[in-house]
């Protein structure tokens, strides 16, 4: 499987363009809900997606892994990883955002990711400003350098070696598309 770093998705136009051409291809999205261990609430914003996500979600639970990151959480935060059913509903949620870099902490949840298969084929690091998306398909390299993202080939990579969740099986039956 090929992986690719995709440029471009910190402008409106782009990132609405890929939303809408991932999510009817993406069983489900994660997200990852960041606190200060001394924080005692998410902020306004981050609170109204997590409840407007709320119907859509599989599960929930807390973790210092998740497909972009790992972190080694010396200081004891929470990070809570979220995974959820990819609907039409839920796009104008993941739209009520600017573009990819906005899905950071404080504003909103951390690090959208897009999962097919319990795979998470696409899979972002917003503090980074960093995106990448793993396929073989040529057709999806195409789609996507069409929708005006540029895409670099990085290197091969097994699908094993992807951050797969088993959890993101389960909404295939369920998307409700």
């Amino acid at each position: 499987m090929k992986e690719y770093y995709i440029s471009g998705l910190n402008e409106r136009e782009k990132y609405v363009a890929f939303i809408k051409y991932v999510l009817p291809i993406s069983d489900a999205f994660s997200v990852v809900y960041f606190r200060y261990k001394e924080e005692e609430k998410y902020s306004e914003t981050v609170s109204k997606v997590k409840r407007n996500l709320e119907t859509f979600k599989i599960y929930e639970k807390l973790t210092n892994e998740w497909p972009s990151t790992i972190t080694l959480n010396e200081f004891g935060h929470l990070y809570l990883y979220t995974l959820y059913r990819c609907t039409d509903e839920t796009e104008s949620i993941l739209l009520s955002v600017d573009n990819m870099w906005e899905w950071d902490y404080d504003k909103y949840p951390m690090d959208l990711c897009f999962f097919k298969n319990g795979y998470s084929f696409f899979y972002s690091s917003a503090h980074e400003n960093d995106a990448f998306i793993c396929t073989d398909s040529e057709k999806a390299v195409s789609d996507l350098r069409k929708l005006g993202l540029k895409l670099e080939f990085l290197r091969e990579r097994e699908q094993s070696d992807l951050f797969y969740d088993e959890k993101s099986l389960s909404s295939i039956e369920t998307k409700g598309k």
